[in-house]
């Protein structure tokens, strides 16, 4: 395949926020829709918070003379109390670090007091970070225009470094109009990124990574929903968000191979969710018409799959298989089917988590009729 040089590929992205950064969060909303983002991008902290925010901002560990730190004393239901600790010296004898410094969120009245040799000071600062943002909040609205511009992380096992497609790139070009407009010290930094094959690989690559990392989670969590239904629906949605990136980067890459294959995890995961979620709802519909009926709930009994169906026909001579071996005979026997590239990994996956006790595992992958 001829690529063309001068085609308008997309840009690396990645970007620096000054850790005194600090706005105030009615001016960021008002610049965020000023350049057509959703005034929610950014939102006040909770009085708490901007209490603990203005705490921590005296930790200096490494100024030798004015060394500090900050910590959390107490927490109780009627207040939360911090320390600000000075390290102390007697001439050339250091004497660690003593508590200067008392600093008390009241919860019913959401009022703060301080006392102490840095109380001044802590209001001063308490007043600098009331109804502001910080550099941490700047950083999530950065994160949260990436995602919407389609960007992806480049290294694996940490972020930083994201690649951006060239009709998404206005919208990282708008964020940093907002941080110029607020005055913050913070920059996004776009390089034109080369269109070549290495590059369109690499791209490829950290999709496939991060989409098969988000996907794999998911499943995770929704195994875990236990009561709230409503968790699926989020689980449903990032699934069908995760699908749209994907489309987007098929369209951009033309990667139709690796596509089909992703495209079936992304469909598997979102039947299995899909699943949970009708069971779940089953089981809560049943208890409560045992509740009106006054019978107490049995016990769930563990699900049976068609994998599992399928290896006890299999196993019913009475000879032991491995795994890989018993999903190539019920395949070719029609006993399941499949359009995975990993069948015998469903079938030792199923085995093991919808077993009813019928089959029962050897050891080294092999199995055998109980």
């Amino acid at each position: 395949m001829t690529i063309p040089k001068s085609e308008k590929f997309g840009s690396i992205l990645y970007w620096s926020v000054a850790q005194d950064a600090v706005a105030k969060v009615d001016e960021a909303k008002t610049v965020a829709e000023l350049h057509g983002f959703e005034s929610e991008d950014f939102k006040a902290a909770s009085r708490e918070a901007e209490v603990s925010r203005a705490v921590h901002s005296f930790r200096n560990r490494h100024d030798k003379v004015d060394r500090k730190v900050a910590e959390k004393v107490k927490d109780t239901p009627i207040s939360k109390i911090w320390g600000i600790l000075s390290h102390q010296r007697v001439g050339d004898e250091e004497v660690a670090f003593e508590q200067g410094t008392k600093v008390t969120f009241w919860k019913d009245s959401k009022t703060v007091t301080a006392e102490g040799l840095e109380a001044a000071e802590f209001m001063t600062r308490y007043e600098k970070y009331k109804d502001s943002i910080i550099d941490a909040d700047i950083r999530k609205f950065i994160q949260r225009v990436r995602v919407l511009a389609r960007g992806i992380n480049l290294r694996e096992g940490s972020g930083g470094v994201y690649f951006v497609p060239q009709r998404f790139v206005w919208l990282i070009e708008d964020a940093q109009k907002v941080l110029d407009d607020l005055n913050v010290d913070a920059r996004i930094y776009l390089l034109p990124m080369n269109n070549t094959e290495g590059n369109r690989q690499a791209i490829w690559e950290s999709v496939e990574r991060e989409i098969g990392n988000d996907v794999e989670a998911l499943v995770k969590q929704a195994e875990n929903v236990t009561r709230n239904i409503s968790s699926f629906k989020k689980k449903e949605d990032k699934l069908g968000e995760l699908g749209n990136l994907m489309q987007v980067y098929r369209d951009l890459l033309g990667a139709e191979a690796q596509y089909e294959e992703l495209s079936e995890r992304l469909s598997d995961a979102s039947s299995k969710v899909a699943s949970l979620m009708t069971d779940l709802q089953s089981s809560k519909a049943k208890k409560v018409v045992q509740a009106k009926q006054g019978v107490s709930p049995k016990a769930p009994k563990k699900a049976v799959n068609k994998w599992v169906n399928a290896a006890k026909v299999v196993l019913a001579s009475g000879t032991p298989m491995h795994y890989k071996e018993i999903t190539e005979i019920a395949l070719r026997d029609g006993l399941v089917s499949s359009k995975g590239k990993t069948p015998h990994i469903t079938m030792n996956a199923s085995l093991h988590k919808y077993n009813d006790g019928s089959v029962v595992a050897l050891g080294s992958g092999n199995f055998a009729i109980a």
